[in-house]
Order: structure tokens, then sequence, then C-alpha cells
């Protein structure tokens, strides 16, 4: 499972769930929203483009702020929504069953493939507006990134608002005993080596 590196590396951290940090997370997530609208308005597209990515960052990183976990990379930040709370996954068999009875009491608060496939795409848009040497583009690509930005944003919110303390922490004590198992089996590993 990808996202177990990241807790190895501290890339991901368990650290305390914070209503504050989440709140504080969503506000940053509102104000790059406006930023990314006043930009658009503006003909500063790249900036439109990138404020787009970072609004709805800002409103993934509040999830994990009301998890109780910490991420210092984009990509973890992802991989973490994926593994502990998309629809569809590819799963270690021996973490199926306990995450699917997780899922069963919070089924609303899933997060649907296409919305980390859209986070996914609006990165990439993100790096190619950031980094690439354009600074104006097509306004349908430019509204099409607000719009998802948006969306995101809503959906992030709802899924932090509406996350349950026994949610969070089944989540935390599955995450701790993966973390534990994974370290035990890399132990094993080693010894026989």
């Amino acid at each position: 499972m990808e996202v177990i590196k990241y807790f190895r590396d501290k890339t991901l951290r368990i650290s305390q769930s914070s209503e504050d940090i989440k709140r504080s997370y969503l506000n940053k997530a509102r104000h790059n929203l406006e930023a990314a609208n006043l930009n658009s308005k503006e003909g500063f597209d790249d900036w439109g483009i990138i404020a787009s990515y970072y609004a709805a960052y800002h409103a993934a990183l509040s999830v994990l702020a009301k998890m109780g976990v910490v991420s210092k990379s984009h990509i973890a930040t992802i991989s973490f929504l994926y593994a502990f709370l998309a629809k569809e996954k590819i799963l270690d068999e021996e973490l199926v069953n306990n995450l699917d009875k997780l899922r069963e009491v919070q089924e609303e608060l899933l997060i649907k493939d296409k919305e980390i496939i859209n986070l996914k795409d609006l990165k990439k848009k993100r790096i190619s507006a950031q980094y690439g040497l354009k600074t104006s583009f097509n306004k349908d690509l430019v509204s099409d990134c607000l719009k998802t930005a948006r969306d995101l944003v809503v959906r992030f919110e709802e899924i932090s608002d509406n996350l349950t303390p026994d949610f969070i922490d089944k989540t935390r004590i599955l995450l701790s005993n993966l973390l534990k198992n994974t370290s035990s089996r890399i132990q094993r590993n080693s010894k026989i080596r």
C-alpha cells in the first residue's frame, strides 16, 4: 500500500485531530478560490489555474487535519485520501474487511474516484501553468479549473465537517495497526537476509 511508505518516511504523520486547523485550511481554500477568480478575470490565467489547484489542495488538507494526519507532500495527501476515503480502490487483502466495515458507517462521506482524478488533473494543470512559459490559457480551460476547484472545495468541506469521531478513531487505530504490521514485516524480512 503506497500510503504506508509516506508514513514510514515521515512525509505523512499522525497528529491530533484539529477542528481549528481544519477551519484554517478551509479559509485558505476559499481565499485561494477568490484569488483564482480575480486572477482569471484580470487576465492572469496561469495564476487563476495555480490558485484553483491550491484551493482544492487546501480543502483536501482540511480532511487530513480533521483526521489528525499531517502531510508534507501533495502526492502523499492524494495517496492518503485514496487509501482511506476513496470509494473504489485496490487494497491489500488483509485491510479490505476492516475498511469496508468503516465505510459502511460513513458511506456518504466517501470520495468518488472522479474527485480524486479531478484533484490529480488539476495538479497537472497547475504544474504546467506554474512552471511553463505560457501566461495565457484557453478561457474554457481556466473556467473548468475554477469550477473543478469550487466543486472539490465544497465536497472536501462536506467530508471534513461530517467525519464522526468514531470513524476517525477507527481509521486511526486501523492505520496504527497497519503501520505496526508493516514495520514488523520489514524487520522480519531484514533478519532473513
